[in-house]
């Protein structure tokens, strides 16, 4: 059997191992906080580049009517429209790379959910327990009084322990 002091420590330290994974649950939350903003950055970006390419496809068109020098330009907006394609590719590798740290951070941040769930039930257990034990203490402290006033035996000063 434990003693109400052993229960303390122990609640104590499950305070404390909850409170490091609250830390670490902000800190998470941070770092999808920046994933999702240069993921928005990204997006832009690709919005920028995909506006580019509708403008210059415009331009293309326009050239078309100009068979003279139709060859030269096709072969300027090709080069512009590879490169923006290697960009664009890019930018798909990076949005998959901060998908999948995405689902990353959010299995970590469900393992903590669960072991923050689990230490509620501990300490709500912990705390049941301290409750149980005060009502007890409470009870044998009646008895005893009951029954040194009973018997005409003055109760031991406050402070003072009797072995």
């Amino acid at each position: 059997m434990t003693t109400l002091q052993e229960l303390e420590i122990r609640v104590t330290r499950l305070e404390e191992r909850s409170d490091n994974q609250r830390e670490d649950i902000r800190i998470i939350g941070s770092e999808v906080s920046k994933i999702l903003l240069t993921q928005d950055e990204i997006l832009k970006v690709q919005r920028t580049h995909t506006q580019k390419i509708d403008a210059l496809d415009k331009k293309f068109n326009k050239l078309d009517d100009k068979v003279g020098k139709l060859d030269e330009k096709v072969d300027k907006l090709a080069t512009v429209v590879g490169g923006h394609s290697e960009t664009l590719a890019g930018h798909t590798q990076i949005l998959a790379g901060h998908t999948q740290t995405l689902a990353e951070h959010g299995q970590i941040l469900a393992g903590h959910t669960q072991t923050l769930a689990e230490h509620g039930q501990i300490l709500a257990g912990h705390t049941q327990t301290l409750a149980e034990q005060g009502q007890t203490l409470a009870k044998h402290t009646r008895m005893f009084e009951t029954l040194f006033a009973h018997f005409g035996i003055p109760l031991p000063a406050e402070g003072h322990q009797h072995n």
